[in-house]
């Protein structure tokens, strides 16, 4: 049988809205709209999602967010502080390099470009349409 393919997914910024930083081990803030069922549709069609967040990085921290996970209502899936082997990665601080450095290096130093969508302004950025 063959392996199902890692889907991981940050957790503050991506699950967790994070907009007002750090507000504790177990976050205060919901998750991102369509969150919930983002992750479910990824699991249904066979996906393993894997949760990854510098805050796992102690037991406390990582046992937060599954404290929050269960909370919400997400189903059971691997937390971790580190990037797993992954076909994709979600992440709100990311780039996605297309093989031009120039563009790279425009986004880098072009703060409004790399401000996270959460911290942009409005309650959820763009609405999900999940």
């Amino acid at each position: 049988m063959k392996e199902p393919l890692t889907i991981a997914l940050d957790f503050d910024g991506v699950l967790h809205e994070h907009s007002r930083g750090f507000t504790g081990l177990v976050p205060e803030e919901p998750p991102v709209r369509g969150a919930q069922d983002f992750v479910r549709d990824l699991l249904d069609d066979g996906f393993k999602v894997v949760i990854f967040s510098h805050r796992a990085a102690t037991k406390a921290g990582k046992d937060g967010i599954v404290e929050w996970l269960i909370e919400h209502g997400f189903p059971e899936m691997d937390v971790s502080d580190k990037k797993p082997a992954s076909e994709v990665y979600v992440d709100d601080r990311s780039l996605r390099f297309e093989g031009d450095f120039d563009d790279a290096y425009a986004f880098i130093v072009d703060k409004k470009r790399r401000t996270p969508w959460n911290r942009k302004g409005g309650k959820n950025g763009k609405p999900s349409t999940r």
